[in-house]
């Protein structure tokens, strides 16, 4: 029987739908394996002329744009959001504008252009997000409202080259989704007295109907009103509302442990598109140090929005949060070293 599901944070609701689907095709989906280096690829080893200047790399011994490189940080060679200043009208309230100031930057996950994290070594998964949250610290300052962390995996994920990379965006604007979760966790956490994902995460520890992995700094989950199937959660156990808070160790422990994540949806869903990413609310303040808490989103892309979800803001998720919960647990952790895609 279908069942509406309220979301704790946001207030939204959730319909799931098991019996509107069996399991999808795209469970099995399996791609093309890509080579190891591309000679056309602006992001392989040894085309560091194709892009921008870098802007930060992991390196030993090798100078700046040149190859030797582990992790490399680029300017956005078709950026959304500038530096670049324009005219604007911001007292118009039907026709307001303005520049959209802000930064976008690649952030080029290895030099092997076929393997994305999951299959990555344990070490290159820690310079991943220890660079990320480098480029994070960076952004965080005065004025900035966003500073978004991402990853598409797949083309139909919004994945543009083929090459494993990640994106960081720092906008003047609080992002509406953000404000969103900041304002249901106020008005949570007046109604739980303390913060919502803590609660969340103490209730779903002892309930252990949709935990997927846990390490002594994280949580992996399905939560309870997943949005599309086989949505999972990463929240830290500590509270922090601002993931420039973590420091590069915990960074670095949330690569490794993201990895894990990313493992066992490959295995059990194939290599399918998905988009992770991290909220935070940057320089968070007063009460949102206490209401909010910072948290890495998975949204594996099984299935388009169709008429119903862009007409209502309502998602109807096909496959229940404790069914995705208890497959992925059962798929096991990866080894520390680096893999081949089962392809």
């Amino acid at each position: 029987m279908p069942e509406l599901r309220r979301d704790p944070i946001t207030g939204r609701w959730v319909c799931l739908a098991p019996g509107r689907a069996s399991r999808p095709e795209a469970l099995t989906e399996r791609r093309t394996a890509e080579p190891a280096s591309d000679p056309e690829c602006p992001f392989c080893d040894g085309n560091e002329a194709m892009t921008p200047p870098e802007v930060a790399a992991v390196r030993e011994g090798s100078a700046p744009d040149q190859p030797g490189w582990d992790v490399r940080v680029v300017p956005n060679l078709f950026p959304a959001f500038s530096s670049e200043d324009g005219p604007a009208d911001m007292g118009n309230p039907l026709r307001t504008y303005g520049p959209a100031l802000g930064v976008s930057e690649v952030i080029v996950h290895s030099r092997d252009h076929g393997k994305w994290l999951p299959y990555l070594s344990a070490p290159q998964a820690e310079l991943i997000m220890s660079t990320t949250f480098q480029r994070y610290w960076r952004h965080r300052v005065q004025g900035v409202g966003t500073v978004l962390p991402l990853y598409n995996h797949g083309r139909e994920a919004g994945a543009s080259l083929a090459h494993p990379h990640g994106q960081l965006f720092a906008t003047r604007l609080a992002a509406p989704q953000l404000d969103e979760e900041l304002a249901g966790a106020e008005a949570a956490r007046r109604q739980v007295s303390g913060c919502v994902f803590c609660h969340m995460v103490d209730e779903e520890l002892k309930a252990d109907e949709r935990i997927v992995a846990e390490s002594p700094q994280f949580v992996a989950l399905a939560p309870w009103a997943s949005r599309s199937a086989f949505e999972c959660w990463i929240i830290p156990r500590e509270h922090q509302a601002d993931f420039g808070m973590a420091g590069e160790d915990l960074a670095a422990a949330l690569g490794v442990f993201l990895r894990s994540v990313l493992w066992r949806i490959t295995h059990e869903l194939g290599d399918i598109p998905l988009n992770w990413y991290i909220h935070s609310h940057p320089s968070a303040a007063g009460d949102a140090l206490r209401s909010y808490h910072w948290h890495l989103e998975i949204r594996p892309k099984l299935a388009d929005l169709a008429g119903f979800e862009l007409a209502t803001g309502t998602f109807i998720n096909t496959v229940a949060p404790e069914a995705a919960a208890t497959a992925l647990r059962g798929v096991g952790d990866p080894g520390p070293e680096g893999s081949e895609p089962d392809r």
